[in-house]
């Protein structure tokens, strides 16, 4: 049952090189987690979706959150999935109005291709409504088509739930106080922060002092052709129509973030192979977008641009 509108009625993790039998039989452990009785293993998916239907039926009155994580490992050799989901989803599901169904994967253009382009309006419309209720972003990176748009799962309540509540620990005793001090806080803390940063675009524009300038918000990333070279990932730039792209990097710390001669090395080169591989005629300049501010320095007078948290929230 669903606790609360936040959270999953039923939740499923597809198995990264699983056979199909294994996936379904995953997917029947799933339908007992969500709490259905007398589940057995389905023979294909058109009887796994039924069982998923047959269950969501037998729930009280309210919204019913259906979400598959990792979607396209599901859709094995000979699988019949997509089909399966097509039927459950346009066959079943949209002839209702209180089922939402969510859908990520790490495989953005098996996505595209089997799910977005393939059931056409009413899964676009289910994304676009996701995107308006910020529970997803869409974004491109430079140089990229529209077909190949990346849907990012950015609803911090959900993410955090997952991370720390779901698996229960969260109720041991003086589980915060030990977790605080961990790298995965740490590593948690930084991406929270990014997506903070993604959530308050506005803002860092009007910091930047840009914001009557046309601009679009990309990612960028280069894979290495060779051993010889480095992969570069720019999470965020504007593209301004003032011949100016602002590189941004954003760093969490619990004070003033500290510049070092190594990670100035890294920005530097960072912006030099995005020049060079991009081609670019703009002028490329760097922001530092983090919590307290950079920390005095060397390195730190090199920055053309900061913005801080107090920016993110100013109204």
């Amino acid at each position: 049952m669903v606790k609360s509108s936040r959270e999953f009625t039923t939740q499923h993790t597809g198995l990264q090189d699983a056979n199909n039998s294994e996936q379904l039989e995953e997917f029947a452990n799933s339908l007992v987690i969500a709490g259905m009785k007398k589940v057995n293993k389905p023979k294909n998916w058109s009887q796994a979706f039924f069982m998923l239907g047959q269950h969501l039926s037998t729930l009280e009155e309210g919204k019913k959150v259906v979400f598959i994580d990792e979607l396209p490992w599901l859709d094995a050799p000979n699988s019949k999935f997509v089909s399966a989901l097509d039927h459950f989803w346009n066959g079943w599901a949209t002839a209702r109005k209180d089922i939402l169904l969510v859908v990520c994967g790490s495989a953005t253009s098996w996505i595209m291709d089997k799910i977005v382009m393939n059931y056409g309006g009413t899964l676009t419309e289910v994304l676009r409504d996701l995107e308006q209720c910020g529970f997803i972003r869409t974004f491109q990176s430079v140089g990229k088509t529209k077909k190949e748009t990346v849907y990012q799962l950015i609803d911090n309540f959900t993410l955090f739930y997952f991370k720390f509540l779901a698996d229960g620990r969260v109720n041991e005793k003086d589980f915060w106080a030990r977790t605080i001090s961990k790298p995965v806080y740490n590593a948690w803390s930084g991406l929270a922060f990014e997506r903070v940063c993604f959530q308050h675009i506005d803002q860092i524009k009007r910091a930047l002092g840009i914001s009557g300038i046309i601009s679009n918000v990309y990612s960028w990333v280069y894979t290495p052709k060779s051993a010889d070279e480095k992969g570069v990932q720019i999470d965020m730039l504007i593209d301004r129509d003032d011949n100016v792209i602002n590189i941004c990097e954003m760093k969490f710390a619990q004070a003033e973030y500290e510049l070092t001669e190594k990670y100035d090395r890294e920005l530097r080169s960072k912006m030099e192979v995005f020049r060079t591989r991009t081609k670019t005629r703009k002028g490329v300049s760097l922001v530092m977008i983090t919590s307290y501010g950079l920390k005095r320095n060397a390195w730190a007078n090199g920055i053309q641009s900061q913005v801080t948290m107090d920016d993110l929230f100013s109204i």
